[in-house]
């Protein structure tokens, strides 16, 4: 049971972890169009 609950808090870190990752791809990718228009 604590073993499945430290599972699913390391998933859980593993998604928030996913999820800023995401946002700075965006964001770099954002940057990166913005200077190839200008």
């Amino acid at each position: 049971m604590m073993a499945d609950g430290g599972w699913l808090m390391a998933d859980g870190r593993w998604q928030m972890a996913n999820g800023k990752w995401l946002l700075a791809v965006k964001s770099l990718s954002r940057e990166v169009k913005l200077l190839a228009d200008g």
